[in-house]
């Protein structure tokens, strides 16, 4: 495992941020690093896969001692999570979560 953080993920988008089919936005960190902060600011933000083994998400998660980062989406219409579609920061060892 290293020990570097994660980058920062900033998306800006003037309409709809479609992750469909399963798209996937994520900065995890899986060693002592910290885990990147992800930003979104659209219109609307859609996030459905179409199938279950396709799950669409926007995620940080720590899967090390290294904290998650924060997750913020912004959508000024709507956010519309469907069919698998999911948003979270989680730990899945020693590393705290980050904030959603």
């Amino acid at each position: 495992m290293s020990s570097g953080n994660a980058g920062q993920i900033e998306i800006k988008v003037n309409g709809t941020l479609n992750t469909g089919g399963g798209g996937r936005i994520q900065s995890d960190t899986q060693g002592s690093g910290r885990g990147g902060d992800i930003d979104i600011h659209s219109t609307q933000v859609v996030l459905s896969s179409g199938a279950v083994e396709d799950f669409a998400w926007i995620l940080s998660d720590s899967h090390g001692s290294g904290a998650a980062g924060s997750v913020n989406v912004q959508a000024s219409k709507s956010i519309d999570l469907a069919e698998g579609g999911f948003i979270s920061s989680d730990s899945y060892a020693t590393g705290h979560a980050g904030t959603v």
